[in-house]
């Protein structure tokens, strides 16, 4: 939504989160990363209109979205799987206890929280 003139736009309208409530992670003030409706990892530009496929490869379960840096990627379990931009692959990680990961909007890296029975 424009906060100005308080116009909506759909963005991706069959877009989906992963597992628990992770929908989008904002790559920059005009590109945003999605999962699509088939799994796939996608990047949407909001001044061009245009969507670029991130990933080759859906996801069977969850679906990836990316760091902002474009280096890591998660789903819905705790695992930071490393990007290989030119091939669009991920090298996956080892998990990690906790849940709900996530990526910091202006860093690499990325955290997820932990409860009693994670420590």
């Amino acid at each position: 939504m424009d906060l100005k003139s308080r116009k909506r736009r759909v963005v991706a309208a069959e877009a989906r989160s992963y597992a628990e409530h992770r929908a989008v992670v904002w790559r920059g003030e005009d590109r945003l990363c999605f999962i699509d409706n088939k799994g796939f990892t996608q990047e949407f530009s909001l001044s061009t209109g245009q969507t670029t496929r991130l990933l080759k490869q859906p996801s069977e379960v969850f679906g990836y979205l990316m760091s902002p840096d474009g280096r890591h990627a998660t789903s819905g379990t705790p695992e930071f799987a490393r990007v290989d931009t030119e091939a669009q692959t991920l090298w996956h990680e080892q998990r990690q206890s906790g849940c709900q990961p996530t990526s910091p909007p202006t860093a690499s890296g990325g955290f997820g929280w932990e409860g009693p029975a994670d420590l």
